[in-house]
């Protein structure tokens, strides 16, 4: 896809929060970078330090390979790829959209690239800026797996533990929605458990000092659940979800005379209902995985397969 013409390495098009980080680390691995942002204002910093600035997103997108696009959703770079010279610049680019957006969005944006000329990858960030080129910061990956491996070296500078998930456009975004999704369901719970500590007038300290031995604890559960679903394996022999239930549920009534509401507990024993209500009470809480797994599996569509180049 290398355009011989091109007069810079990498094109960074959305200079927020994120798409400024994504910008510095490159500048600072000796890239070749331009950028371009609706306000002018946000490529100042980045022009001192040996950012080379467009005037339009169409001599953005033509100046280089590869283009990285971080904005506030899809609907805005829809607009930005609508604007004059853009049709004509993508001939030969690759899109890296960095975007949050739906499955469904990216392969609507992917076809739309793809009759243009232009390759798309789609990328789900898995950190906040301040992570940006850290050695164990991942940027998941969905589109042609060769396009991925051509540009890998670029990508690779702001995310070097970057991973490709799938070849639908799609498939990025499915897999970041999930792993944000108990990310963000965690924290939920972790915060839950402070306004317990501090209504019970307890130092946060002594939850402090527990967040990495509990992860530990989450990481060891979490294999064991795949290890159950490969083995088809839900023996209860280690607490049962009708056990889980009733000691849950117990919990959550106590957390309540606390004056605390256990939103996130309430949550979870929601989800090990599902499971007991389909006859499998007695069986190890990865049944509650398989049970939702075989629910959802019922009601959703296959994507679209990226053609491959």
């Amino acid at each position: 896809m290398q355009n011989p013409i091109s007069k810079h390495d990498v094109t960074v098009i959305g200079l927020g929060a994120m798409g400024g980080e994504l910008a510095r680390a490159l500048i600072a691995a000796g890239k070749k970078v331009i950028v371009w942002n609706r306000s002018s204002d946000k490529t100042r910093a980045l022009a001192e330090i040996g950012a080379a600035v467009a005037a339009s997103p169409a001599e953005a997108i033509a100046a280089s390979p590869i283009t990285l696009m971080c904005l506030w959703d899809y609907a805005s770079a829809d607009e930005i790829l609508a604007q004059v010279g853009v049709k004509e610049a993508l001939a030969g680019k690759v899109i890296a959209q960095l975007t949050t957006g739906s499955a469904e969005e990216a392969a609507r944006q992917a076809e739309w690239l793809e009759a243009r000329g232009s390759a798309f990858l789609a990328g789900g960030i898995m950190c906040y800026p301040r992570a940006v080129g850290a050695p164990e910061t991942i940027i998941l990956y969905s589109g042609d797996p060769a396009i991925f491996e051509e540009h890998s070296g670029v990508l690779g500078i702001v995310a070097p533990a970057q991973r490709h998930v799938g070849s639908r456009p799609g498939d990025a975004a499915t897999v970041y929605t999930a792993v944000w999704g108990f990310y963000f369901a965690a924290m939920g719970g972790f915060f839950d458990g402070l306004a317990l500590i501090a209504g019970c007038g307890l130092p946060r300290e002594s939850v402090k000092e527990m967040v990495a031995p509990m992860a530990g604890k989450f990481v060891e559960g979490a294999l064991d659940v795949f290890a159950r679903l490969d083995a088809g394996n839900f023996a209860g022999d280690q607490a049962t979800v009708a056990g889980h239930i009733e000691g849950l549920e117990a919990t959550c009534a106590q957390i309540r005379e606390t004056g605390v509401e256990p939103r996130m507990l309430d949550a979870f024993v929601s989800q090990l209902r599902v499971a007991n209500a389909v006859g499998r009470g007695e069986e190890d809480i990865a049944a509650v995985a398989d049970s939702l797994m075989a629910a959802s599996q019922r009601f959703i569509p296959a994507m679209p397969v990226a053609p491959t180049r």
